[in-house]
């Protein structure tokens, strides 16, 4: 799975950008399933299925990290030293091998439990512009082909508050493989992409998953410090935010 990460923040010009990298793509043979009370996609229903699920296993990870570690620990037989195999999918060669996975699990069995991520309308439309215009223009990174960045996409749909996080995923997978996949962050300095999901500073995810088109389907997740649906955007004198973006 390639997927991409950038963090910035509002009170210096500073940015950065981890490499895109190939992660291993592994559908787990687990079936569980967040419970009731750490689903808020349910009621949502601009999401598609698979959306649903995104948030879904997000917000099991989130709340029952511990348990969440077993299933990340399920996919050690699909590694050769670095070589992931996963049948039916192409055998790929990871950056850091089992390395990467067993500091997954470790960082899972002593995290602290978070909040469920709750959902917005307007983030996910704002999600769903980059995923769209990723996969019809061909490009890749937070920056859409019209120029914007992803507070500016956001702020189409409302405004966000405090801290403000991208993730993009390039080769969309079953919603498990592509939340575990971000969580092991193979190659990734820093694994920004786990750190983007035990953020505890996001309340709010805005997911989307583009149609697929000639550049193949992508999902974006859109996290943030908290939402106003349909306010005008970034207009905060004096508040010092934070920008974060991690495919």
């Amino acid at each position: 799975m390639q997927a991409q990460s950038r963090t910035r923040t509002r009170s210096s010009s500073n940015s950065t950008a981890a490499p895109v990298v190939q992660k291993p793509t592994v559908q787990s043979t687990a079936a569980a399933t967040a419970p009731s009370n750490n689903s808020p996609a349910q009621s949502q229903e601009y999401l598609s299925p698979l959306e649903r699920e995104v948030l879904d296993e997000l917000n099991l990870a989130r709340t029952q990290p511990t348990q969440y570690a077993a299933f990340v620990d399920e996919w050690r037989k699909y590694y050769t030293g670095k070589k992931f195999a996963r049948p039916g999918r192409q055998s790929i060669t990871t950056w850091d091998g089992l390395a990467a996975l067993d500091e997954c699990v470790n960082f899972l069995r002593s995290a602290t439990p978070l909040p469920a991520l709750q959902s917005a309308k307007g983030l996910h439309l704002a999600a769903l512009d980059h995923a769209r215009d990723l996969g019809t223009s061909g490009i890749t990174g937070h920056r859409g082909s019209d120029g914007s960045m992803p507070e500016a996409r956001v702020e189409r749909f409302g405004r966000w508050m405090n801290s403000i996080g991208e993730t993009i995923v390039y080769d969309v997978d079953t919603a498990r493989a592509m939340v575990i996949n971000l969580l092991i962050d193979d190659g990734v300095p820093g694994r920004g992409h786990r750190m983007n999901i035990f953020n505890p500073g996001y309340t709010v995810a805005g997911i989307a998953v583009g149609s697929q088109s000639s550049f193949g389907a992508k999902c974006v997740i859109d996290f943030v410090g908290g939402f106003a649906e349909g306010e005008a955007g970034d207009h905060q004198s004096g508040t010092s935010r934070t920008r974060q973006r991690t495919p």
